[in-house]
């Protein structure tokens, strides 16, 4: 089964065979390694250069991925303070109230 990620219009395959494909705004990139490397520059992700195409793209996929997670839990986070701020405004409200 293959792997994807997307960032900002672009799409990083990792297909069953272990090969690349990367598309931008849905139309394939001609040359994944260039591809790569102006995503990684767009992420501000650190790559080397002696790695290839397969190395490069599964290290792309996975850092999309885990800051996908990472910003998944902070939605979540901040949908909990803003649940917090508005439950203490209505009970400043109920107690204003009753006084």
């Amino acid at each position: 089964m293959s792997q994807v990620a997307i960032f900002n219009g672009w799409k990083v395959v990792i297909n069953n065979d272990k090969s690349i494909s990367v598309f931008n705004n849905g139309v394939l990139c001609d040359n994944s390694a260039a591809a790569l490397r102006e995503i990684s520059n767009e992420m501000g992700f650190e790559y080397k250069d002696s790695w290839n195409t397969r190395q490069h793209g599964k290290n792309v996929v996975d850092e999309i991925n885990k800051r996908k997670k990472k910003g998944g839990c902070l939605k979540k986070l901040i949908k909990l303070l803003i649940f917090l701020a508005v439950i203490g405004g209505v009970i400043g409200l109920i107690m204003m109230a009753s006084q």
